[in-house]
């Protein structure tokens, strides 16, 4: 991971203690993609149209008069039909998913383009059920150039830290039931404690770390390292964010150990005052779970072991020798999968839902 993308993602997870960094993190990623502007909305998902219920820009964009920036109600981007839910970071292109030649999609683009903002990719993320994480990103270059790749991986890999800094900025020692499901589909572990250490929720992948207790475990209602070494490193860490800063500090050996981050959360009326997060290893990546995949697809059982199991690289054929089906009942579960994911094919279905459990930067 080079220095700016470190830095980047460091002040992200600073906005869930201060969110008036956010305009400074939006100029990073603006000047990392080469944009002229850089929108991120939260929006809640109406009968008809996605309602923005807050905005945040870089400092560019919010030096623009406000009456030329087009609302919502004439936005078809902002169409929920046109934005369905879906798990992981969908990418939106008005080439592909807007009619140019309906008189709305024209004045809209008009629009835009009378304050200098030509090419466009937007995506989206499931910040919870019924709430959308939205990233714009403009360019004053003309409408014929287009966001390359390289942009479109910055955006996925940026997209789920933005997500994850949302929900810390909750501040809550115990996330509602629907949040700490959502939590519970992160990569990384993470643990809310209160002022004196003792952990006071910690989601699934927290928990398989601490199973493993090789770089941290429990110590009564405290968390530790799997070590002296690696518990020196916790305590520096929690040391750090009770005084309200933020820490970043590593436990074990590369490649196989854990890059750790401790956030200040502190909050009136909170029992919890500091959000610890520890990323797996870099390049590690680990089985998807079929309990999960369920949840996020609506599979039954058998779907979600056909799931996983071709997401970890496994043919349809072998999955059904393995499990004792016909090849015939396998291809219908395969169906029945490609389907709920809303895919056409097997490798857009294992893309669709290895982007669910996203990788962070931090992994790169």
């Amino acid at each position: 991971m080079d220095g700016p993308t470190s830095e980047l993602i460091e002040r992200t997870y600073c906005c869930a203690q201060d969110p008036g960094l956010w305009p400074d993190v939006l100029d990073r990623f603006r000047r990392m993609t080469g944009a002229c502007s850089t929108v991120v909305q939260l929006a809640s998902r109406g009968d008809r149209w996605l309602q923005t219920e807050m905005s945040l820009s870089d400092r560019q964009t919010l030096s623009l008069r406000q009456d030329k920036v087009p609302d919502d109600c004439s936005n078809p981007r902002m169409l929920a039909e046109r934005s369905p839910a879906r798990p992981g970071v969908s990418f939106f292109r008005d080439e592909s998913d807007l009619d140019g030649l309906d008189p709305a999609v024209r004045r809209y683009r008009a629009q835009l383009a009378s304050i200098g903002f030509h090419s466009f990719v937007g995506a989206r993320m499931e910040l919870e059920p019924g709430r959308t994480l939205l990233i714009a990103l403009h360019s004053a270059n003309e409408p014929s150039w287009a966001f390359d790749r390289g942009v479109q991986h910055c955006i996925e890999s940026f997209l789920p830290h933005v997500c994850r800094t949302m929900r810390l900025g909750a501040r809550s020692s115990e996330p509602t039931e629907q949040t700490a499901q959502l939590l519970d589909l992160l990569d990384c572990g993470i643990f809310m404690l209160a002022d004196n250490g003792d952990v006071q929720w910690q989601n699934r992948a927290a928990g398989q770390m601490l199973d493993a207790g090789r770089h941290i475990r429990r110590a009564g209602r405290r968390l530790a390292g799997g070590s002296e070494q690696y518990s020196d490193v916790i305590r520096a860490l929690l040391a750090s964010a009770g005084a309200g800063e933020m820490a970043k500090g590593f436990l074990g050996e590369a490649p196989q150990g854990h890059q750790a981050l401790a956030i200040p959360l502190a909050d009136a009326g909170s029992r919890s005052s500091v959000a610890l997060l520890i990323f797996p290893p870099v390049g590690s990546r680990g089985p998807l779970s079929a309990a999960v995949l369920s949840e996020l697809y609506r599979f039954t059982g058998a779907e979600a072991l056909l799931a996983a199991a071709i997401c970890e690289g496994e043919s349809t054929r072998t999955f059904a020798e393995r499990k004792g089906i016909s090849i015939f009942t396998a291809r219908s579960q395969l169906k029945q999968v490609l389907a709920k994911t809303g895919t056409t094919r097997q490798s857009e279905m294992v893309g669709l839902i290895r982007g669910a459990f996203s990788t962070s930067l931090l992994q790169t």
